[in-house]
């Protein structure tokens, strides 16, 4: 036990000389100091799980393990020092410090009389309030972005113009449908653009073929009026080329897996406006599906589930939202977000005190639906999941273990206490509460999104789905950090990891 602890504090120390700037002045330096850290942590980690396993020595295997991805990247060198110094220095830091805390905690654990039992104790305690907070904080969340009908819709008169901004690159498959549904809408008072990015398939010619109906076909070629310096990733140009040329008082920007209702551009404006709203995100439907599809889920899920005070930033989504044009000016248009993953988060977070911001479900009502292939839900995942976490190796540390003990760890820990005679067994009800007040919370997610799926299904499929998460947040992140992310046949590794 004391080699593997020095091993810890000889990781640590190698941590600690990677914050001196001068190391990193050459590759080599850096490089042999990380190597040291990342081999010390995975020696001290593995000695202390083999002394003594429990679950915080198991944590601390894993800890040590994004310590050695660290390392790795510092190997590759794939990113200028300056970024390297600032980014993979504090992260090690970080790791060093979660690994050594759950170091110590299993030390205590060895030592303590009844240590295990105590710590399952602790942990199911830890897991029940947990839940509780999630299944409340979730009701709030679908009670709150619920949509609400007026009684009395505006007159024709009193509505403004709308603009209906399409960007899309290589959607052939989806945009027919998605232009014929905008275009069935009974607002008086809109114009539908869509700006095609350089497609390679049928795209120009399905827009061309609705020129009869007002679409206005943007075409701007390779870089736009906006140019490719600067860093512009290229679904922020569209939006930027989208809003130069609309003209509508609002803007409803929609991806070509948007359907529109007849009355949904209707009910929208008129929420925004009788609720004197500068910006709605709208969480669409997809009444098509049967099954929870297990990337999308968890999208939604992660919007409506987490107490949103916590993280500054209100629920969003990019598939379908409306901005009045005069705030979108207001907060610097798209150049001010152009390198973003997510502008819509930002100019959420700016309207909710610029105006206001509203997130609402859609339902039989509204009618804004989804239809977007299994195909293009997993290249969102990988294109979105990394950056979400701004590209930190010990935020996904921190999300897998979190997600594994406290959402899938109720569920192994109700396990264990049946067949673990140092369990007590008493413990299998609280914790078997603990994980079926998790899946209460994703079912009541799900069927707001997916009218088709069964509750129950959907509670029964929920590890599976935050598994699933958990494998498609490490995909992304190694595509990012040592390969390249595509997306619509494009690079944007180099934009996002700067």
């Amino acid at each position: 036990m004391t080699l593997a602890y020095g091993c810890l504090l000889a990781a640590l120390v190698a941590v600690c000389i990677l914050h001196v700037r001068r190391i990193w002045l050459a590759r080599w330096p850096a490089t042999v100091v990380a190597v040291c850290a990342a081999g010390s942590a995975l020696a001290g980690s593995a000695m202390l799980a083999y002394a003594d396993p429990n679950i915080f020595s198991v944590i601390a295997v894993i800890l040590s393990g994004y310590v050695a991805l660290q390392a790795v990247r510092i190997i590759a060198w794939r990113q200028p020092a300056d970024y390297l110094y600032r980014n993979a220095s504090l992260g090690l830091s970080w790791l060093m410090v979660m690994l050594l805390a759950t170091a110590l905690a299993s030390m205590a654990v060895m030592r303590a009389d009844a240590g295990e039992t105590v710590l399952a104790v602790l942990l199911v305690a830890l897991q029940l309030i947990v839940s509780i907070g999630a299944l409340t904080s979730s009701l709030y969340q679908l009670k709150a972005s619920r949509y609400v009908k007026p009684e009395q819709p505006l007159s024709d008169g009193k509505l403004p113009t709308v603009t209906v901004a399409v960007p899309v690159r290589d959607e052939g498959r989806q945009l027919e449908a998605c232009l014929t549904s905008v275009l069935s809408s009974n607002y008086p008072k809109m114009e539908v653009l869509a700006y095609d990015d350089d497609s390679h398939d049928r795209t120009p010619d399905i827009i061309r073929s609705f020129a009869h109906a007002g679409v206005r076909f943007l075409r701007l070629g390779l870089g736009g009026r906006h140019g490719t310096a600067g860093g512009w990733l290229d679904k922020n140009k569209a939006y930027a080329e989208l809003a130069a040329d609309a003209s509508g008082e609002y803007i409803l920007f929609c991806g070509a897996d948007i359907r529109l209702g007849v009355h949904s551009l209707r009910g929208l404006i008129d929420y925004a406006v009788r609720s004197e709203t500068a910006m709605v995100a709208i969480m669409p439907r997809n009444p098509v599906v049967a099954h929870v599809p297990l990337l999308q889920s968890m999208r939604y899920y992660w919007e409506l589930r987490p107490p949103r005070w916590l993280f500054s930033r209100p629920p969003v989504l990019s598939s379908c939202w409306l901005i009045r044009r005069d705030v979108l000016d207001k907060a610097g248009g798209f150049a001010a977000v152009k390198q973003s993953m997510s502008p819509e988060a930002h100019l959420a977070r700016y309207a909710t005190s610029h105006g206001g911001y509203a997130f609402i479900r859609s339902d039989d009502e509204l009618a804004v639906t989804s239809e977007k292939p299994i195909t293009d839900q997993r290249t969102t995942a990988v294109y979105r999941r990394y950056p979400q976490l701004h590209r930190r190796v010990e935020l996904a540390a921190l999300l897998t273990v979190g997600q594994s003990l406290l959402l899938i760890g109720p569920l192994v820990l109700a396990i264990l206490a049946v067949v673990d005679s140092h369990i007590p067994v008493l413990l299998a009800v609280p914790a078997l509460s603990a994980w079926l007040l998790h899946a209460v919370a994703f079912a009541c997610v799900q069927k707001s999104a997916f009218p088709h799926v069964g509750f129950l299904s959907a509670a029964v499929v929920m590890p599976v789905c935050i598994i699933w998460d958990i494998m498609y947040v490490h995909v992304s992140m190694l595509r990012y950090e040592f390969g390249e992310v595509s997306w619509k046949q494009r690079n944007v590794s180099r934009h996002v990891m700067r």
